[in-house]
Protein backbone atom coordinates (compact mmCIF):
# COMPACT_ATOMS: atom_id res chain seq x y z
CA UNK A 1 0.00 0.00 0.00
CA UNK A 2 1.46 3.65 -0.85
CA UNK A 3 1.81 5.91 1.78
CA UNK A 4 -0.42 8.72 0.79
CA UNK A 5 -2.76 6.11 1.25
CA UNK A 6 -2.15 5.65 4.59
CA UNK A 7 -1.71 9.10 5.26
CA UNK A 8 -5.72 9.75 3.47
CA UNK A 9 -6.65 6.75 5.79
CA UNK A 10 -5.22 7.93 8.91
CA UNK A 11 -6.55 11.19 8.53
CA UNK A 12 -10.04 10.03 7.54
CA UNK A 13 -9.81 7.95 10.82
CA UNK A 14 -8.57 11.16 12.81
CA UNK A 15 -11.49 13.31 11.19
CA UNK A 16 -14.38 10.50 12.04
CA UNK A 17 -12.88 10.09 15.55
CA UNK A 18 -13.13 14.37 15.96
CA UNK A 19 -16.53 13.85 14.41
CA UNK A 20 -17.81 11.20 17.58
CA UNK A 21 -16.10 13.00 20.19
CA UNK A 22 -17.99 15.52 19.23
CA UNK A 23 -21.55 14.53 18.56
CA UNK A 24 -20.69 12.31 22.40
CA UNK A 25 -19.67 16.01 23.90
CA UNK A 26 -23.01 16.82 22.48
CA UNK A 27 -24.33 14.54 23.86
CA UNK A 28 -22.77 14.82 27.32
CA UNK A 29 -24.39 18.84 27.35
CA UNK A 30 -27.74 17.32 28.32
CA UNK A 31 -29.40 18.16 31.45
CA UNK A 32 -29.19 15.23 33.77
CA UNK A 33 -32.80 15.88 34.53
CA UNK A 34 -34.10 15.19 30.57
CA UNK A 35 -36.55 12.98 29.93
CA UNK A 36 -35.04 10.36 28.16
CA UNK A 37 -37.86 10.66 25.30
CA UNK A 38 -39.56 13.35 23.57
CA UNK A 39 -42.27 14.73 25.58
CA UNK A 40 -43.54 17.62 23.49
CA UNK A 41 -46.34 19.40 25.86
CA UNK A 42 -46.29 18.32 29.55
CA UNK A 43 -50.14 17.42 30.09
CA UNK A 44 -52.17 19.83 32.38
CA UNK A 45 -53.59 17.04 34.95
CA UNK A 46 -49.77 16.42 35.65
CA UNK A 47 -48.91 19.73 35.94
CA UNK A 48 -51.63 20.77 38.23
CA UNK A 49 -50.93 17.71 40.33
CA UNK A 50 -47.17 18.95 40.83
CA UNK A 51 -49.06 22.33 41.62
CA UNK A 52 -51.33 20.48 43.89
CA UNK A 53 -48.17 18.73 45.43
CA UNK A 54 -46.04 21.90 46.08
CA UNK A 55 -48.88 23.51 48.01
CA UNK A 56 -49.22 20.33 50.24
CA UNK A 57 -45.75 20.19 50.85
CA UNK A 58 -45.68 23.86 52.21
CA UNK A 59 -48.05 23.08 54.41
CA UNK A 60 -46.41 20.05 55.92
CA UNK A 61 -43.47 22.01 56.12
CA UNK A 62 -45.08 25.02 58.10
CA UNK A 63 -46.61 22.20 60.59
CA UNK A 64 -42.97 20.73 60.68
CA UNK A 65 -41.54 24.39 61.30
CA UNK A 66 -44.17 25.07 64.64
CA UNK A 67 -43.56 21.60 66.18
CA UNK A 68 -39.92 22.42 65.63
CA UNK A 69 -40.51 25.68 67.59
CA UNK A 70 -42.11 24.02 70.17
CA UNK A 71 -39.71 20.97 70.62
CA UNK A 72 -37.24 24.17 70.70
CA UNK A 73 -38.89 25.69 73.59
CA UNK A 74 -39.59 22.49 75.44
CA UNK A 75 -35.74 21.58 75.10
CA UNK A 76 -34.84 24.80 76.30
CA UNK A 77 -37.34 24.56 79.37
CA UNK A 78 -35.94 20.99 79.93
CA UNK A 79 -32.02 22.67 80.40
CA UNK A 80 -32.95 25.46 82.21
CA UNK A 81 -34.53 22.57 84.93
CA UNK A 82 -31.73 20.61 84.78
CA UNK A 83 -29.56 23.72 85.24
CA UNK A 84 -31.67 24.82 88.42
CA UNK A 85 -31.56 21.25 89.94
CA UNK A 86 -27.57 20.97 89.94
CA UNK A 87 -27.38 24.00 91.03
CA UNK A 88 -29.75 23.01 93.77
CA UNK A 89 -27.98 19.42 93.97
CA UNK A 90 -24.46 21.55 94.72
CA UNK A 91 -25.99 23.53 97.39
CA UNK A 92 -27.56 20.73 99.23
CA UNK A 93 -23.93 18.80 99.05
CA UNK A 94 -22.51 21.78 100.21
CA UNK A 95 -25.05 21.45 103.61
CA UNK A 96 -24.56 18.13 103.26
CA UNK A 97 -20.33 18.35 103.73
CA UNK A 98 -21.09 21.02 106.36
CA UNK A 99 -23.07 19.35 108.35
CA UNK A 100 -20.88 16.23 108.34
CA UNK A 101 -18.13 18.14 109.29
CA UNK A 102 -19.92 19.58 112.52
CA UNK A 103 -21.53 16.22 113.83
CA UNK A 104 -17.72 14.50 112.66
CA UNK A 105 -16.31 17.23 115.28
CA UNK A 106 -18.83 17.03 118.14
CA UNK A 107 -17.91 13.13 118.14
CA UNK A 108 -14.38 13.27 118.37
CA UNK A 109 -15.00 15.99 121.08
CA UNK A 110 -17.88 13.31 123.00
CA UNK A 111 -14.55 10.59 122.59
CA UNK A 112 -11.94 12.77 123.99
CA UNK A 113 -14.40 13.55 127.34
CA UNK A 114 -15.30 9.98 127.35
CA UNK A 115 -11.62 9.00 127.59
CA UNK A 116 -10.50 11.79 129.30
CA UNK A 117 -10.02 11.46 133.46
CA UNK A 118 -12.38 13.50 135.63
CA UNK A 119 -11.32 15.50 138.09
Amino acid sequence: MPKVARTEESEMSKQAETNTTAQSTAQKARSPFELPFAMPVMPEAFGQMMRDQIVRTQAIMGELANYEGVAIARARTAVDELSRLAGDSISYFGQLSAEWRKLSLEAMQRTAEAFTPKA
